[in-house]
């Protein structure tokens, strides 16, 4: 598969069905049950994550 390069950076396409902000990006828990409306949850192991910050991190680790 091709990638495109915008100035002199490589783009990597992820999966759009990745659940970036419902994976816990420390243990790779998945909360099935969460709502949009959720800015900050807990995991089920006691990670307390912010859904962007924890959606960006996943998306950098996946790319």
């Amino acid at each position: 598969m091709a990638y495109p390069h915008w100035n002199d950076k490589q783009v990597v396409k992820i999966n759009r069905f990745c659940p970036s902000s419902k994976t816990c990006n420390v243990c790779g828990w998945i909360n099935q049950d969460l709502n949009l409306s959720v800015r900050k949850w807990p995991c089920k192991n006691g990670h307390h994550l912010d859904r962007d910050e924890n959606a960006a991190k996943n998306i950098l680790n996946e790319g």
